[in-house]
């Protein structure tokens, strides 16, 4: 019992925590699934999911990159897909770690019928977030 106390608090505070990629992703999707030109043009109701592998849907596997910026703020990237009964959609949204709901560095939605994209929210010239000096984070570890 205390083996499972152990492993799997940390989990679940995890996946409760605003850094949990299902919680960004459900939170961005909400704010898309009230967005009048996202449900203009993809029509209701709206269906969000992780990758897309031909038939077999992953709907909590996300494309996901971490890194940090020159201040030491870890920023996390996510891509994931939306989908109405009239087209298609990449969603690409970047957030930083600690940062209030609904506030992110970019969301921005690429309909892949006509390659459109339009930005849903764009703070990247206020943040800088893309720099140089940037470390990428994979899998937890800063490289050496």
């Amino acid at each position: 019992m205390l083996v499972l106390v152990v492993c799997g608090l940390p989990c679940v505070l995890f996946l409760l925590s605003r850094k949990s990629p299902v919680r960004q992703f459900n939170e961005s999707f909400d704010l898309l699934a009230t967005h009048e030109e996202v449900t203009s043009r993809l029509g209701e109701p709206l269906h969000a999911f992780g990758l897309h592998l031909g038939r077999n849907v992953r709907r909590h596997q996300f494309d996901r990159y971490q890194f940090k910026d020159k201040d030491g703020c870890v920023h996390s990237r996510l891509k994931y897909n939306v989908m109405g009964p009239k087209g298609h959609a990449n969603v690409y949204l970047e957030v930083v770690d600690g940062a209030p709901k609904h506030e992110y560095v970019y969301l921005i939605v690429e309909f892949t019928d006509l390659g459109e994209v339009v930005k849903i929210i764009d703070n990247r010239k206020e943040a800088d977030s893309i720099d140089a000096n940037s470390t990428a984070i994979i899998d937890g570890h800063e490289p050496e």
